[in-house]
């Protein structure tokens, strides 16, 4: 008994330092040693610059209150309509911690309504990302009061996004109810989901190959995953990734990738015919505008279980057959249409839940700390380009879910990746169960990230023509 309540503590102080170490690891270092956050014209994050409003200041300055006093824990304290000056406080969750947050209404000679705001925390010397969060959270929760994006948003009238949620109903409603499951127990509707995918390629103007593999000799933990009558099934099966090329003038590539494939009993909608829809509407979108590196658009194979995080991924097989490619990064698009305003929707592995927003209506940027920087700047053109709030993590694979998807298989052959995300089973109640159905999914947020992932792409892609709307 005195051995094992040992053993216990051992595991307890043990758990409690990797926790100490995650939490020391996942943020950025100046979010040990910066306690405040503020807007200004030139700031370098595009999230956190000065913004510009087309709007009277008496329809601004309500809407501020109105966003202010509707956020859990956040109080309006002083408040001026006639200097444009408004100042409230944001109580902590965790030991209610007191954030002061100064905001300021001016107009400029034409007429245009400048905002600035101000946040910093009481106590600390570090907010581990707090304050950029607080002025995030109201920016974006004005835009939305209001109706209209402001100057940190380019119009989204390009040719490119007109229909676009449509878009993407349809290839979800396509593969996840007319194609349905989509794995090696039913492979006519596995093959039939990646010709679909090839002929939506070749729509947009694209050559579409597919790439086959088989495995005849399985890895030992998707052998054992895999029930007795269907080992023959997982052998004889012919595996296809679909892969699509938009050739730049420079040899370095970005794959851009979603597998295709289901878990058995699934029809897949948010896991993860979503993410195939945002990738083939990237593609479309992309295709006559020219970059300077390559884009790989890639539908990958066998991502879910038996295959997951064995050799036997076709991201894997991907990253072997590519193994001479310049391939600089990858972004993997893994669940993008579940999303929820309400309290509490969005759960987190241990500690994270005290830095993140408990409403899961964000999309996330995830990396391992080498791709850090990737993250960063993909998240700060994402909340720069469009509407949807988006949140970071950059932490080694030890938290649960940061290597749950193809990037697995990048930064195994040491190639910077991210995976952009709805956060899947830490939010949709439809992981992984035969309700994962179309209906589930909000396909206007989904447009909103295609938006953002579509500019970030033109930025690392480095665009040299852009056809305007």
């Amino acid at each position: 008994m005195a051995i094992r309540s040992y053993t216990l503590f051992l595991k307890k102080v043990l758990s409690v330092s990797i926790l100490i170490m995650l939490g020391l690891s996942v943020f950025n270092s100046s979010y040990l040693t910066n306690n405040k956050a503020e807007t200004r014209p030139n700031h370098p994050d595009r999230s956190l610059k000065t913004r510009t409003y087309p709007l009277s200041e008496t329809r601004l300055f309500t809407a501020l209150l109105d966003v202010i006093q509707a956020l859990p824990r956040w109080t309006v304290v002083h408040q001026d309509a006639t200097s444009g000056e408004i100042a409230a406080e944001r109580q902590s969750k965790l030991f209610r911690f007191i954030d002061d947050i100064e905001i300021q209404l001016t107009t400029t000679g034409n007429g245009t309504k400048t905002l600035n705001l101000k946040s910093e925390s009481r106590v600390g010397k570090g907010d581990f990302g707090q304050n950029a969060r607080n002025i995030r959270k109201i920016l974006s929760a004005l835009d939305h009061e209001i109706g209209k994006p402001s100057s940190a948003h380019p119009p989204s009238g390009s040719k490119h996004f007109e229909g676009l949620s449509d878009r993407l109903s349809k290839h979800v409603h396509k593969l996840a109810l007319e194609i349905g499951e989509r794995n090696f127990t039913r492979p006519k509707a596995y093959q039939g989901a990646g010709q679909y995918i090839a002929d939506a390629l070749k729509k947009s103007g694209y050559e579409a190959d597919f790439e086959f593999f088989q495995i005849t000799s399985p890895p030992r933990l998707t052998a054992l995953r895999t029930d007795q009558a269907n080992k023959d099934a997982l052998k004889e099966t012919r595996y296809q990734n679909v892969v699509a090329i938009k050739k730049g003038r420079s040899a370095e590539m970005i794959v851009i990738g979603a597998h295709y494939d289901t878990v058995i009993g699934t029809p897949g909608a948010d896991d993860n015919a979503s993410g195939v829809a945002v990738l083939l509407e990237l593609a479309r979108m992309l295709q006559d505008l020219s970059l300077e590196k390559t884009l790989l658009f890639v539908a990958f194979a066998n991502e879910e279980s038996p295959f997951f995080r064995t050799s036997a991924m076709g991201s894997a097989h991907f990253i072997k057959a590519h193994a001479d490619k310049k391939i600089t990064f990858m972004i993997s698009l893994e669940m993008l249409g579940f999303y929820s305003d309400a309290p509490n929707s969005q759960t987190y592995p241990p500690l994270l839940k005290y830095f993140y927003p408990n409403q899961a209506n964000f999309i996330a940027v995830v990396g391992n700390l080498t791709s850090k920087a990737f993250v960063d700047t993909i998240s700060d053109i994402m909340q720069s380009t469009s509407d949807m709030p988006v949140e970071t993590l950059s932490a080694p694979r030890i938290v649960p879910g940061v290597d749950y998807s193809d990037q697995l298989n990048f930064w195994k052959a040491n190639i910077p990746a991210v995976m952009i995300t709805d956060t899947a089973f830490n939010r949709n109640p439809h992981y992984h169960k035969s309700s994962d159905l179309p209906q589930t999914l909000n396909y206007e947020k989904m447009a909103e990230v295609t938006k953002g992932v579509f500019e970030a792409l033109l930025q690392l892609g480095k665009a040299i023509e852009r056809q305007q709307p």
